[in-house]
């Protein structure tokens, strides 16, 4: 299996990264790719961060998951920390979630949970 999956996000350009693999290894990676730290999340079974890259000056948001075994609750954190990335980007791009529109909420947050699907089935086979 591979550490590292993207979602490109072509309609607000904030990309979505899922990081597979032990804290250690993700903390190394943000620190080798971007210059910046995880945090306190070591004991978590998932946790997701807007970050952005000290180099390009980009946001983008980052999850985090210690393994994806393919059990409900691998699935259940997952979409769990896709929503607070579609909260994130919604945030960023300065479009508030309120009960009259949050459609806008929902799509991002299954195209972002659906993107993240497909590529760990992908890499499955």
């Amino acid at each position: 299996m591979k550490k590292l999956y993207k979602v490109n996000d072509s309609m607000y350009c904030i990309e979505v990264l899922l990081f597979i693999g032990t804290y250690k290894e993700s903390e190394a990676y943000l620190k080798r790719g971007y210059g910046i730290g995880m945090g306190t999340q070591e004991f978590y079974s998932g946790c997701s961060m807007y970050l952005q890259d000290i180099k390009t000056k980009l946001a983008f948001n980052y999850i985090w998951m210690p393994e994806f075994t393919w059990t409900i609750n691998n699935y259940v954190t997952l979409s769990h920390e896709c929503l607070h990335c579609a909260m994130n980007t919604m945030k960023l791009c300065n479009i508030p979630v309120a009960h009259d529109n949050h459609e806008s909420l929902a799509y991002l947050h299954g195209f972002y949970f659906g993107e993240l699907m497909n590529e760990l089935k992908e890499d499955r086979r």
